[in-house]
C-alpha cells in the first residue's frame, strides 16, 4: 500500500522534515500539493447556516483549501490500484 502525504509548496522545511522522517523509516511517501488558502485567493463568502438559520456564518478560506487539498489527495487515491487507502 502506498503513503501519501499532503503538503504544500508554500512550507518546504516542513515538507523536508516530512520526507527525512519517511526515509528513515524506509517510507517510499507519495507527496500531494494542496492549495494554500492566501496564496491561492480563496474567497470564503457564501454563508453556511445549515446548523445555525441566521447566523451568517462563513468558513474561513483556511478551512476551504484544507478541505480541497484533502478532496484532491483522495481523488489521487481513488486512482491507485491498492483497495484500502
Amino acid at each position: 500500500m502506498k503513503t501519501l502525504c499532503l503538503t504544500l509548496h508554500e512550507t518546504p522545511a516542513i515538507e523536508a522534515r516530512a520526507r527525512k522522517h519517511f526515509a528513515t523509516r524506509g517510507v517510499d511517501a507519495t507527496f500531494i500539493y494542496g492549495i494554500h488558502a492566501g496564496k491561492a485567493g480563496l474567497l470564503t463568502k457564501n454563508t453556511y447556516d445549515v446548523d445555525n438559520p441566521g447566523s451568517g456564518y462563513t468558513i474561513g478560506p483556511h478551512g476551504v483549501g484544507i478541505w480541497m487539498s484533502f478532496i484532491t489527495m483522495f481523488q489521487v487515491a481513488l486512482q491507485m490500484p491498492d483497495e484500502h487507502f
